[in-house]
């Protein structure tokens, strides 16, 4: 039996285990959730995916992104990931696509991807990105708003028409009703604790960005072993 993975095993079984390990994922955005998301997912034996941002690490990224240290500082957060997962395990099958997601860009992802997560922050590359789930038939897990939060107890799993207390699942909803989408695979990940007020910018702490990126993790797992059952 695989001794790094054997936990894992353990919990999810061998055929389950095989079977993750067969699929590939696409994770839109390494910030606080998607940094986490990807973490936990290598940690628990996926071994393909796509990952997908533009950006660099800057020194306000290390209070809530777990794949960069002080050493990253201005490195592209996709080459910091794919060097760190590597560090993690082997013989892992790593895309990497140092560009925004829009709708130009999603033409350039070649080949199925068999789950997507949505960890970006713009709204309208989020419902392009939800519009490629549907046209492809993929399932899609969309974080929402995890900024100006602290009780990581509080986040939830649901559908999109659950989110609550947040103004982006609101901004959110508004588009996806409007963009006429009918979306079945899609799942949301949001707090239930309301935003706080009277604070300047989009302040973030640790706890809330990286449940949301633990859930995600846990989300993508469930779907890819036993469908579209939230």
């Amino acid at each position: 039996m695989n001794e790094q993975f054997l936990r894992c095993i353990q919990y999810l079984g061998e055929e389950n285990f095989k079977l993750l390990q067969s699929k590939k994922v696409l994770i839109a955005g390494l910030g606080g959730v998607g940094a986490s998301t990807f973490l936990s997912l290598v940690r628990s034996g996926l071994k393909h995916f796509i990952i997908v941002d533009f950006d660099v690490v800057e020194l306000s990224n290390l209070n809530r992104q777990a794949l960069y240290t002080l050493k990253d500082v201005g490195r592209k957060k996709v080459d910091v990931a794919i060097e760190r997962a590597r560090e993690l395990a082997n013989n892992l099958d790593i895309e990497t696509i140092a560009t925004k997601i829009d709708s130009e860009s999603l033409k350039k992802i070649d080949g199925q991807v068999d789950i997507i997560v949505d960890a970006i922050d713009d709204m309208q590359n989020k419902i392009a990105l939800l519009r490629y789930s549907v046209i492809k038939d993929i399932p899609i897990v969309v974080s929402m708003g995890a900024a100006k939060r602290i009780d990581p107890t509080l986040v939830r799993v649901g559908s999109i028409e659950e989110t609550k207390n947040d103004k982006m699942a609101k901004k959110y909803r508004e588009l996806y009703r409007k963009s006429h989408i009918l979306a079945p695979k899609a799942y949301a990940v949001y707090s239930l604790e309301s935003a706080k007020e009277g604070v300047e910018g989009l302040p973030s702490l640790a706890f809330v960005p990286q449940t949301f990126g633990l859930t995600i993790g846990a989300k993508v797992i469930k779907l890819l072993i036993e469908g579209d059952n939230i």
